[in-house]
């Protein structure tokens, strides 16, 4: 999934904008939609009496959305920034090429992912999380944060150092797809974090046992981000900045 890093004409910009504005729309309708069926007391994912099960499934298909649709803006881009005459005087050598890099990509970031949910368990069980016991929830809600919050930075950001010292160290992410990045990434953990508030208290509600308030914590503000995310890519319809992926996103990816 290389994206170019040459910048786009107006008239592509606006249309990556309108394409991430649809993406960002689809993610939000699909989260609200999937979190009140999670929250509906009869429900048969429901978060409150399985929440092992409700999020592997909620993960699995959430992850695949985020996925594929970060994979087509970027693909988007590459093929059309590319001219045509170049394609065709590639040959196969080129296509194997192709192949063997998605082939290390996808083994590359399938362990950052692994490794990501294993950190996120451990700062989990720092900040209180019980060690030996409900380790299978430990575990799910580390690959909860992990969907939320890893795997839109990875496909957005690759392993581009420079983007990540440029969101995380300076915290002047570029407008575009990064500002909507950073959006996501600190409404989920802020989530995560306030959700852990009620689960000491004596209210002796099904929703404080743990990992579910943590986990709709993670999930609201995940929601947040992306409606900032929304509002953020519409507002910029009309501005003719640099094309998104071609700005951030590593080359080896």
């Amino acid at each position: 999934m290389a994206a170019s890093s040459a910048p786009l004409n107006v008239g592509t910009s606006r249309k990556y904008r309108k394409s991430l504005l649809y993406l960002m729309i689809f993610l939000l309708i699909f989260l609200i939609s999937t979190v009140i069926v999670m929250l509906y007391p009869n429900s048969v994912t429901s978060l409150i009496k399985e929440p092992v099960n409700t999020l592997k499934i909620w993960c699995l298909s959430y992850g695949a959305l985020v996925l594929c649709g970060y994979n087509l803006l970027s693909r988007m881009e590459s093929d059309l920034d590319a001219s045509s005459a170049s394609k065709r005087s590639s040959g196969s050598s080129t296509f194997l090429n192709h192949a063997s890099v998605t082939v290390v990509s996808s083994i590359k970031y399938g362990l950052l992912l692994f490794f990501s949910s294993i950190a996120f368990h451990i700062v989990a069980v720092l900040y209180g999380a019980p060690f030996t016991e409900t380790v299978t929830e430990t575990a799910m809600f580390g690959v909860l944060l992990t969907t939320l919050v890893t795997l839109p930075t990875l496909c957005v950001l690759g392993t581009n150092l420079e983007c990540y010292s440029r969101l995380i160290g300076s915290r002047r992410p570029h407008p575009g797809i990064e500002t909507c990045l950073a959006y996501i990434v600190v409404f989920s953990l802020l989530g995560a974090w306030l959700g852990a508030f009620p689960i000491p208290l004596d209210w002796d509600r099904p929703w404080q046992k743990w990992p579910v308030s943590c986990s709709i914590g993670a999930l609201s503000g995940h929601t947040l981000g992306l409606t900032a995310s929304v509002i953020h890519s519409g507002g910029g319809l009309g501005d003719s900045s640099e094309t998104f992926f071609g700005r951030s996103k590593s080359k080896n990816y």
